[in-house]
């Protein structure tokens, strides 16, 4: 995909984007089916601290920067289905990677309930 194709994506309101993955909310293993829609925020930052927002930053999908990286979020809790790794979820719809250890960062994504 080009950057004039990207620049296009990440501009328009009616992005569509829809993955299936598997998540642990201990101790079970269940399936969930998210769409772009359904995301109400993602959070990056530490994992290891509170989410006031202190130790990273919120993103929305009404701007720009926000749609694209939630984006992002999205593909990569695709790639950590498809590798096996966990996707750490609370409540069915907080879900949470851990995409680096050093330093501790994480992606938090809050879908609508």
């Amino acid at each position: 995909m080009t950057p004039k194709n990207w620049l296009k994506l990440f501009t328009s309101k009616n992005m569509k984007k829809t993955i299936e993955f598997a998540h642990k909310p201990f101790p079970f293993t269940k399936w969930r089916k998210l769409d772009f829609d359904q995301v109400e925020k993602l959070y990056i930052g530490e994992g290891n601290c509170c989410r006031c927002g202190c130790g990273g930053e919120y993103f929305e999908p009404d701007t720009e920067t926000g749609r694209a990286k939630i984006w992002e979020a999205m593909e990569e809790i695709e790639k950590f289905h498809k590798a096996g790794k966990n996707i750490h979820s609370l409540d069915n719809f907080i879900f949470e990677i851990q995409i680096s250890n050093e330093p501790d960062l994480v992606f938090c994504i809050y879908t609508k309930q």
